[in-house]
């Protein structure tokens, strides 16, 4: 099953001051849209028309996104992809999303568009971001339902595009037949070094929520792709553990490997009674520091990789206002080859932070730097919803600092 995706008709005249800003506003949610300035770039040579007919009648787009203004409705290409995409939306194929730039009533509909828009008569229903606050919510589960993604979905896959730069993700073999989002922070693509800001976090885990609502029976969630490590602990976040109400299981990608791990609802048990001193002699603390302490900084990291990262964060921990003890905590798997070892790290980390917890003074913050793989990030954060106040900061790569994603209260 292929991305979600949407078909952009617009007029390019609007493209850079009213098109990408509402596309980079629904980003964030799963909005992949398809533009002929971005999506053509391969097919020089080719016929115009008969891209554009292919993208909307046998492409992978499920709904047209139509912005309305004065000068698109007088434009040629905008006439005749309304004509392709009605012909599939009279079979059932497609839907139309209207996006109004201009006010509704503002000028004339051309006769291709009357019986489908005509205002008086409000044929269908429209978007019209310069009066409703509410329209990025509307237009997210209008896209995302006409591909067939809504509140029966039992399975849904998470493409991290944040840190690819291809245009189009690429769904591991094992879950393609399944319902798939790309979440991006623009319709553009991004580079290696993306750190995002305060805001963008903000924006990150509020698009996370609305999708969660919006397939709201989703009992296997899959994420695959590549993004900050925050994008992967807002994940579990979202979907933890504890608050599953029937059979639940989150399974991520490894990119390195090309392996599936995976936890559900019933590893819950297990992680949270895990004692870690078990299997990880190593750890660097002792319960009498951290009994005094007001919070600790607990970063967690393969053994082999401690020393070479501890650096930057007891730098960064130098330069904040307050300073707070570090509590390295290696875990002893540091080459994630198989699904057993995967769920070796995640009792380790979720073990750890568990003694770590019952340590602490009631209400004293744990603030988590970790230097795991991408595909650990969710499936750790999804065990630590009592384990509270933990504040989940991530590395800000260009500075080698860290700022805060998302926190447990």
């Amino acid at each position: 099953m292929p991305i979600a995706k949407t078909f952009v008709s617009h007029h390019g005249g609007d493209l850079v001051e009213h098109v990408l800003p509402i596309l980079r506003q629904v980003a964030p949610y799963g909005v992949r849209p398809w533009i002929d300035k971005q999506d053509l770039g391969n097919q020089i040579g080719l016929r115009l028309g008969e891209q554009l007919r292919q993208a909307i009648v046998g492409g992978d787009c499920s709904s047209v996104t139509l912005f309305l203004s004065k000068q698109s409705v007088k434009r040629y290409w905008i006439d005749q992809e309304v004509r392709w995409a009605k012909e599939q939306m009279d079979q059932g194929r497609l839907r139309i999303l209207p996006i109004w730039l201009d006010p509704p009533g503002s000028f004339e509909l051309p006769e291709s568009l009357k019986d489908l828009l005509e205002y008086k008569e409000k044929k269908v229903l429209w978007l019209e971001p310069h009066k409703d606050k509410g329209y990025v919510e509307k237009y997210v589960r209008s896209m995302l339902e006409s591909a067939g993604i809504g509140r029966d979905t039992q399975e849904l896959t998470l493409h991290l595009g944040h840190r690819v730069e291809a245009l189009d993700a690429d769904i591991p073999p094992e879950w393609k037949d399944t319902p798939s989002i790309d979440l991006r922070m623009s319709p553009d693509t991004n580079h290696q070094a993306f750190s995002p800001t305060c805001e963008e976090w903000r924006e990150i885990e509020d698009a996370l929520r609305l999708i969660r609502k919006i397939a709201s029976s989703v009992t296997k969630l899959n994420v695959c792709g590549k993004a900050p490590l925050g994008v992967g602990h807002i994940i579990g976040k979202i979907w933890e553990a504890r608050h599953a109400s029937r059979p639940f299981t989150l399974s991520t990608f490894n990119n390195q490997t090309g392996k599936v791990f995976s936890v559900d609802s019933d590893f819950y048990g297990t992680a949270m009674g895990f004692d870690p001193t078990t299997s990880v002699p190593a750890v660097r603390w002792t319960p009498e520091i951290v009994s005094a302490s007001k919070g600790v900084i607990v970063f967690l990291a393969p053994s082999d990789k401690m020393d070479r990262f501890l650096k930057d964060v007891e730098a960064w921990n130098d330069s904040q206002p307050e300073r707070y003890p570090i509590l390295p905590v290696p875990f002893q798997r540091g080459d994630v080859e198989d699904y057993s070892t995967a769920r070796g790290i995640v009792l380790d980390c979720v073990g750890s932070l568990c003694r770590i917890r019952s340590a602490l003074p009631v209400g004293a913050p744990i603030f988590l730097i970790t230097a795991y793989l991408l595909s650990i990030a969710p499936l750790v954060s999804f065990h630590l919803a009592t384990l509270g106040p933990i504040h989940f900061f991530d590395e800000v790569k260009t500075l080698h600092s860290y700022r805060l994603a998302t926190e447990i209260p």
